[in-house]
């Protein structure tokens, strides 16, 4: 839902942008002013999305370690991703490296997700053994 809601922030920024072209010089200042305050709040929000994203996968990946209903070397890709997700407001502080460091936590959430639905679709859960 977060990332939905940033998504519809750089729209808004987009029609921001478009009339800042478009009007007088006199409103650009508040245009500008606006701008600035719904960027902020589309990058909070996105930041936001990543790190529940991230927050989500950690549990999600002990429990396949756990149940080793799946493959554990799944669940421990999952824990990575997710943990690596979590650093996602250093890109605030480090602009390159914290970037990097988020992109390779969403792009293992993302890979995993794929593994796990492919897994899920072939093999299926294991049934338990009747008593």
């Amino acid at each position: 839902m977060t990332l939905v809601a940033a998504t519809m922030s750089y729209f808004v920024l987009f029609f921001l942008a478009n009339d800042f072209v478009v009007l007088n010089p006199a409103e650009a200042a508040a245009l500008a002013s606006t701008s600035r305050a719904v960027g902020l709040a589309a990058i909070t929000i996105y930041l936001t999305g990543l790190t529940l994203v991230g927050i989500g996968l950690v549990p999600i990946g002990v429990l396949i370690v756990w149940s080793k209903a799946v493959p554990p070397w799944m669940g421990w890709w999952a824990v990575v991703s997710g943990a690596l997700m979590l650093f996602t407001w250093a890109i605030l502080a480090y602009v390159g490296t914290g970037f990097a460091v988020t992109a390779a936590g969403s792009a293992g959430a993302l890979l995993f997700f794929v593994m796990f639905g492919l897994w899920l679709v072939v093999r299926g859960l294991p049934t338990p053994a009747a008593d």
